[in-house]
């Protein structure tokens, strides 16, 4: 029996081949585009999950709480805090410190100099919450003597061209100077992991530093794993306790554990160790993948639906020679599953073949061989019979209610539940069609305003160079080095103008100093302990950038007097409550409660500019000179003409002075573009899969409009006889549609107001949401439904009368 449903399915399928080809066609495409986004879902939300025990790990943060109010929060904190929470919390079964090397480690390899960034310092404790797959030689102690060095298969073989380096030694060079031994070599990190990695030198080679900081400086990374049952808040509410015995009495700062498995997507925290994802961008994914299939499988539904009538005297016969009502919907159930599993090859084929376009759009690995990958095979498989339940049931229990003698006497008629159904589903496909269409929009001018923005500084032709890290003995080499490079550049006339900064736009949120202890201005404002940002600058910045100056002046060159003063922007002062920027010169700006003696002199307010992505808002930061004590970038503001010959110079030059650091340069325009990399990606995959939900959306109404047309032939034949005309005709079939289409259009505006407002609310610069876009996403729909539907319409309106009324 079972192979007779097949045979008589699959000769239903061939017979009308216009149906089963839409059918097919559009679950194709919806099972890929959703095959295609999943797998980009779940690569977003997995991040961690491979981790054993990951659910019980937790990472402890660093909240700036005033007046109750929580503001900036750092990924950060102190070195000792790991250990204080395992000795007296019994909660805790174990923890791990670690910091991210910012200062590059260089090594020597022969006469090559090789720059790893991806550099971790960690205690021997990460390797047992965090046990990644060793490759070559033992993580029992590998981590516990200084300059103890664990690689990655990749690091491996660039240091030493081989997989099993273990037990030799590399020169490192720099602040990191020393001979380090190679203890292990770990198998490459998975990308969905918060942090990356491609060394890990032991905590011990850095542990003076750790020491030194303390309880006085948050700059380390601290995981917690708790005891099997205990719950994060029954160690959370512990957490103030913790804070207010080890920090002193007037800081603002607070402890909090943080889900592990939560930082990659709701993370708002600066020195984040890898930029973070966005829940709100993967779940607006996720939606128009679910929007995708939804208007695949309404579709058959429509479609099935509407030939109830063309397949009723097959009923009507079926039933008369004896066939049950439980065996006809396994009939059309078995229909609905072999075009399901049809367009499941072809989804699958599909997949494999836009795996590497697709991993290219996204910047991520997320697509090798389908015909191994366990996820998309599962997703597959359930997508295609739960598809063919839910787009197979209600057409299968329709067509096998028909009675044989209704059917067969010639009476039978569309049921007015059968059309309002068709109706609403068709409303749905044009409700979701208009989201699209407005969001597509909007993601692209949102995208465009951020491109187009003025930032309020100046990045063409900045080119800028990263200082390698140095220690305090070696400070006065390195002004003498800074000076000689300055020098030797500012003879050049291809190099306009030379600033020093500790942070320059596009460096991120972990390019920049902050504090926390308090700023006020003396006399003025109470003091505000919330966060403020700090750079170091010399007197040539402000103008290579081209940073607008509101009021005072900018630092002066060998005038000592500027040691002691700052330059603050609009934000700063805003934070303050102290908006006037003329009276502010001459003020004092002390750092610390009211009793501190940290007071530096006001000489200047400059405009606020944007140093990272427009999804941040402006920064409250103080500008302070002093390069001489504290500088990591030089930025050059260089001529277009001969820029290869200006830059050979510049690498000339640099490798004079810092022969042991390998010359590595970008164009601060380029770099702050780079921020807006995922939010062009971003725009890329929403637009290419609304386009396809709007394809699908076509072809069904192609199918439904074809179906239509012929139901109703006999009914224009009469009308073109008694003298309508074509364009009367159109009209008629076409009224419908555009009734549909202007209900669609009062649901789904405010959808689109509500969706896309929530989307754009992740930036701090952003667009208005412009109302026109709605009435234009309904004219595009309008104008695609003619397409659609106009041909099928023009065709019946223009078929011979004759034809249809032949047999009358």
């Amino acid at each position: 029996m079972i192979r007779n449903y097949f045979k008589i399915a699959l000769r239903n399928l061939t017979k009308n081949k216009v149906f089963t080809l839409i059918n097919v066609f559009g679950l194709f495409i919806g099972l890929t585009a959703f095959l295609l986004i999943t797998a980009y879902v779940n690569f977003e939300r997995g991040y961690d999950q491979f981790h054993p025990d990951a659910n019980r790990i937790y990472r402890v943060v660093t909240d700036n709480v005033v007046n109750g109010v929580t503001g900036a929060r750092d990924a950060m904190s102190f070195s000792p805090l790991g250990k204080a929470m395992k000795e007296e919390l019994p909660e805790v079964e174990s923890y791990t410190v670690n910091m991210q090397l910012f200062e590059d480690l260089i090594f020597q390899k022969g006469d090559e100099l090789i720059k790893e960034s991806k550099v971790l310092a960690a205690d021997p404790s990460f390797l047992e919450l965090f046990p990644y797959k060793v490759l070559h030689g033992s993580l029992e102690n590998a981590l516990r003597d200084p300059r103890s060095l664990i690689l990655t298969r990749t690091s491996a073989l660039r240091l030493f061209n081989e997989e099993n380096p273990t037990g030799r030694t590399i020169v490192g060079l720099g602040i990191h100077n020393g001979t380090y031994k190679v203890t292990a070599v770990l198998e490459d990190i998975p990308e969905n992991t918060h942090f990356r990695f491609e060394t890990i030198v032991s905590f011990k080679t850095i542990e003076d530093r750790a020491i030194e900081d303390g309880w006085g400086g948050y700059n380390y990374y601290t995981y917690v794993k708790l005891k099997s049952g205990i719950s994060m808040n029954q160690v959370q509410d512990k957490m103030l306790l913790f804070s207010e015995k080890y920090l002193p009495e007037n800081v603002t700062l607070q402890f909090t554990l943080q889900p592990m498995t939560d930082i990659h997507l709701t993370s708002g925290f600066t020195y984040e160790p890898q930029p973070t994802g966005n829940a709100r961008t993967v779940n607006f994914l996720f939606t128009i993948a679910i929007f995708i299939i939804t208007i695949a499988w309404v579709n058959y539904i429509n479609l099935s639906t509407a030939r109830a009538m063309d397949r009723a005297k097959e009923v009507g016969l079926r039933k008369v020679v004896g066939a049950s009502k439980s065996q006809l919907v396994r009939q059309f159930l078995i229909e609905a599953l072999m075009i399901n599993i049809f367009g499941a090859i072809l989804a699958l084929t599909a997949v494999q073949l836009l795996g590497p376009t697709f991993n290219n759009l996204t910047g991520k690995t997320l697509i090798q061989d389908v015909w191994l990958n366990d996820s998309i095979l599962k997703n597959l498989g359930w997508l295609t019979l739960g598809g063919s339940f839910l787009s197979g049931f209600y057409p299968a229990l329709v067509l096998s209610s028909f009675k044989p003698v209704v059917v067969l006497k010639g009476k039978m008629r569309n049921s007015k539940s059968g059309l309002l159904l068709r109706k609403g589903l068709v409303i749905f496909q044009f409700v979701a069609s208009l989201i699209l269409i407005a969001g597509t929009a909007i993601v692209y001018m949102q995208i465009d305003y951020m491109k187009n923005r003025d930032l309020g500084v100046d990045l063409n032709q900045v080119m800028a160079l990263h200082i390698p890290a140095h220690d305090d003995d070696q400070l006065p080499a390195y002004i003498e080095k800074y000076q000689t490079i300055k020098n030797e550049l500012l003879r050049d006339p291809r190099i306009t103008s030379f600033g020093i900064s500790s942070s320059l736009p596009g460096g991120g949120r972990n390019a920049i100093a902050s504090t926390s202890g308090g700023v006020s201005i003396v006399g003025e404002t109470l003091v505000d302990q919330s966060t403020y940002y700090i750079t170091r600058v010399d007197e040539g910045l402000i103008p290579t950038l081209n940073v607008k100056l509101l009021a005072g002046r900018n630092f002066i060159k060998d005038r000592a007097t500027d040691s002691l003063s700052v330059v603050v922007n609009e934000a700063a002062l805003t934070k303050m409550g102290y908006p006037d920027v003329e009276s502010v010169i001459g003020k004092k700006l002390r750092f610390g409660p009211e009793d501190s003696e940290s007071r530096f002199n006001i000489i200047g307010v400059v405009a606020n500019y944007n140093r990272r992505s427009l999804r941040d808002d402006f920064e409250p930061t103080v500008y302070r000179t002093g390069y001489n004590t504290f500088i990591t970038n030089l930025a050059l503001k260089v001529a277009v003409e001969n820029l290869n010959e200006t830059i050979s110079t510049v690498e000339s030059v640099w490798s004079r002075q810092f022969p042991e650091t390998p010359f590595e340069y970008n164009f601060l325009d380029s770099q702050f573009n780079d921020a807006y990399k995922e939010d062009q990606q971003f725009g890329g995959i929403f637009s290419a899969f609304s386009l396809l939900a709007i394809v699908i959306a076509g072809l069904g109404l192609f199918g439904l409009s074809s179906f239509v047309a012929v139901q109703r032939a006999k009914e224009i034949s009469v009308r073109k006889v008694l003298g309508a005309s074509i364009s009367g005709i159109v009209q008629l079939l076409f009224k419908d549609f555009v009734k549909l289409i202007l209900l669609a259009f009062l649901l789904g505006s405010p959808l689109v107001y509500f969706i896309m407002n929530s989307w754009l609310d992740n930036y701090a610069f952003r667009i208005g949401l412009p109302i026109w876009i709605l009435p234009l996403a309904g004219i595009t729909l309008l104008f695609i439904t003619f397409l659609t539907v106009g041909f099928q319409t023009i065709r019946a309106a223009t078929a011979n009368p004759a034809t249809s009324l032949r047999h009358e």
